[in-house]
């Protein structure tokens, strides 16, 4: 299975192992200062992380609900 990551912050620093043998295909945040690469995977906006080809995405932050509405 293919996932998206949505949040780098706290949460993801937190629960991160639990994705260690799914092949994330990126993590997303909002802030553009993040993008880049955090642990080997590519950071990027939300909006350039839908056209990656995925699965799923897993919401990890406490803004949950706002991000799913995004």
């Amino acid at each position: 299975m293919k996932i998206l990551i949505f949040g780098t912050g706290t949460y993801y620093q937190r629960y991160k192992r639990w994705f260690e043998k799914t092949e994330v295909v990126g993590l997303l945040d909002n802030d553009s200062g993040k993008c880049g690469v955090i642990d080997g995977i590519q950071v990027m906006l939300p909006k350039d992380g839908i056209n990656k080809t995925y699965d799923k995405i897993f919401i990890l932050s406490a803004f949950w609900k706002e991000m799913k509405e995004q």
